[in-house]
């Protein structure tokens, strides 16, 4: 039951990064039409740079197979910090390379972060539907 567990958070994962990266092409193109080629680049980095760190966390948390609460947990944890240094070094990183931009980035940042809360929210939803 635990393995399948694993197994379904592992698809679910896959599908919110398509999610977000539908997000930063579709957010990317419309900076893009509204003020450039940096802004839409920025928007689109903003929103990679949070679908990178999650999929880190997803690949380090639900990897390893069932294993005791206590070494899980760890792992997660481990999994959580990964994810914020990903996030914050590519932010980072995109700043420097697009500093006329800063709206933008940090716009797309706060989109992907969007849309995982909405994707966890509509998602057990549904699981307390059925």
């Amino acid at each position: 039951n635990m393995l399948k567990h694993f197994h379904g958070q592992h698809r679910r994962s896959i599908r919110q990064l398509a999610m977000q990266i539908a997000l930063a092409l579709a957010g990317g193109v419309i900076w893009f039409l509204a003020s450039g080629v940096s802004h839409g680049v920025a928007f689109a980095c903003g929103v990679l740079a949070v679908a990178a760190g999650q999929m880190v966390q997803s690949l380090v948390s639900f990897s390893g197979g069932v294993q005791e609460a206590r070494v899980w947990f760890g792992r997660f944890l481990l999994a959580t910090l990964l994810k914020w240094i990903v996030v914050f070094a590519a932010i980072a990183f995109c700043f420097n390379r697009l500093p006329s931009a800063p709206i933008a980035l940090l716009t797309g940042l706060v989109a992907s972060l969007l849309v995982i809360q909405l994707f966890n929210f509509y998602d057990a939803k549904v699981k307390r539907g059925s």
